[in-house]
């Protein structure tokens, strides 16, 4: 009768178990999209034919804020419900912004090289191209729609996205649980090790993606849920060995050597990590991971950077945060370079940065992660400010040499 008893919860539990899994959710980027056309897809998106999931970066140039004011002294109203004065000197009316998907609720375009990016929290960003994702350069808005299959928009043709979480049709489909993000561990040649989702030559990042090579002549076209380990055989080769075992040389394709644009591996230890090519010694792919998946209910467009600052002679300032002249909002990001690695982190992971050279900062995340953040103005003396607003609204510009830690509040 025991035995009976334990086959029963077992199999509610499976049953459980398999509903949770049914109603989770992919990470993957929903949206509706419209075009020129009057047209509107509605599905999984992927944006520029490679960013896939909610935590990835959508690149771009900002030029300012819609709602700004202005004067001879050039007032800035920054990101919060507080207003900065500056000097003309110190403003910049470009800088580069890199904003996670899942922080965004819709894009607009505005011409052949801008759009208007309206975040969760009701801000507005005016943005010009940096790249591919905003402007003719873009590959490509391919929209997976239930409805009418698989659809690709270029940005002629593209008008408007409106973001939002997945509908449950899509997170029920019989083969959703076939379509899964990479999740690896990539070895480099200088023996550093990164665990995290994948990102192949800058490309590639789901299950059912394919690397392409040549095996003896042969063009091949292999899914990465095959492929158990890719391993870097020569600056024009890569070793596979797939699944079943069976190994093998390929060749003649920058998915294998020469003309790879990277690996990006998100490792939850050190954010956002870019591997090129010659750095890199090999990977070994993992089965599913959805334990750092994040759905778009997970980002909510960000808040005002707020803190404590410490000076070099002992002072200290509390109000928000604006960072570098440029980062005033937990969405934004700081980059540098984690020995010769680039790296992105979002401020909101952020619980401190110290100063530990004219040429480096010590980061220190939430999760407890401590490291050495180099070769940026983030993270160095051409750092263009650090300003700290106050409650009485006044505030102050601290330089690089004069800062000495910041912790941020949550």
């Amino acid at each position: 009768m025991l035995k009976y008893k334990i086959i029963f919860y077992l199999i509610i539990l499976n049953l459980i178990f398999s509903f949770q899994n049914l109603g989770a959710g992919t990470g993957r980027i929903y949206g509706k999209v419209k075009t020129t056309n009057n047209e509107t897809f509605e599905g999984w998106i992927r944006w520029d034919k490679h960013e896939t999931f909610w935590d990835d970066y959508l690149d771009a140039t900002k030029k300012y804020f819609i709602e700004s004011d202005w004067d001879e002294k050039i007032l800035l109203k920054v990101y919060g419900p507080y207003k900065i004065y500056r000097d003309e000197k110190d403003f910049r009316t470009n800088s580069q912004v890199a904003l996670q998907f899942g922080h965004i609720s819709k894009i607009i375009k505005k011409s052949s090289s801008s759009a208007l990016i309206e975040l969760k929290d009701g801000r507005q960003l005016f943005v010009n191209s940096a790249g591919g994702d905003i402007g003719s350069g873009n590959r490509g808005i391919e929209v997976c729609d239930l409805d009418f299959g698989k659809i690709s928009i270029d940005w002629n043709n593209f008008e408007s996205v409106e973001f939002m979480e997945e509908k449950s049709k899509y997170r029920k489909q019989k083969n959703t649980n076939d379509v899964y993000r990479l999740y690896g561990l990539v070895k480099t040649r200088g023996e550093d090790e990164f665990k995290g989702f994948i990102m192949w030559d800058n490309d590639e990042c789901l299950s059912t993606d394919i690397l392409n090579g040549k095996y003896r002549g042969r063009d091949m076209e292999i899914p990465f849920a095959n492929i158990f380990i890719i391993r870097r055989d020569s600056p024009t080769t890569s070793l596979v060995e797939m699944k079943n075992g069976t190994r093998f040389t390929l060749s003649a394709s920058n998915d294998v050597g020469q003309g790879h644009r990277g690996i990006v591996v998100k490792d939850p230890e050190y954010g956002e990590i870019h591997i090129p090519w010659n750095d890199f010694e090999a990977i070994e792919f993992f089965e599913r991971e959805t334990k750092y998946l994040l759905d778009y209910n997970d980002f909510t467009g960000g808040k005002p950077l707020f803190g404590e600052v410490l000076t070099r002679d002992r002072q200290i300032f509390k109000g928000y945060i604006c960072w570098d002249n440029d980062e005033t909002f937990t969405s934004d990001v700081l980059d540098g370079k984690l020995k010769s690695f680039d790296a992105n982190l979002e401020f909101g992971s952020i619980y401190s940065i110290e100063y530990h050279s004219r040429r480096a900062a010590i980061i220190e995340l939430w999760n407890g992660n401590r490291f050495e953040l180099s070769g940026s103005n983030d993270v160095d003396d051409r750092n263009m400010g650090i300003y700290i607003m106050k409650k009485n609204g006044a505030f102050q510009k601290l330089d690089w040499e004069a800062f000495q830690k910041v912790i941020f509040s949550r």
